[in-house]
Order: C-alpha cells, then structure tokens, then sequence
C-alpha cells in the first residue's frame, strides 16, 4: 500500500486506533520509516481527553482527507 503520506497532510485518526471513541482530527508532522514500515506522527487539532496534543501511528491506520479545490470567486457577467 503505497498511499503518499506526506508532512502537514490533513488526516483522521480513527476512534479504534485512538481508543477514546470518537475520531480526531490532526495535521502529519513527520513520517518515518523503520523496517518496511511506515509509522506517522499526526498532532491533533485539540487535545484527547488526557490532555495528550497528538500520537504515531502507523500509515495504513489513518485516512487522509483530500485536499479541496480553493474557493474561486466567480466571474461577473456585464452584457
């Protein structure tokens, strides 16, 4: 699995892997690799209910949220 994660991606921890039921929200800040494996350090956009700011874990575990097209003003029509 070869998804691209790359630094200050926007992702979402999954509940599961998190264990506080419900998803988090978080931006990547490093991703490294160590014996095939690729681990990511995500930091959260609020903190858990520890008071913890941000966890690793490994690629396949988080969901990455696709960029959006920026917003573009539309152009006026004169006749």
């Amino acid at each position: 699995m070869n998804r691209k994660i790359k630094e200050f991606d926007r992702v979402i921890v999954p509940a599961w892997v998190d264990g506080f039921g419900e998803d988090r929200l978080g931006r990547v800040m490093d991703v490294s690799y160590f014996m095939g494996i690729t681990l990511v350090t995500v930091r959260y956009d609020y903190p858990d209910p520890n008071g913890r700011m941000g966890t690793v874990v490994y690629e396949h575990q988080i969901i990455k949220i696709p960029k959006t097209k920026k917003y573009q003003k539309p152009e006026l029509q004169t006749n």
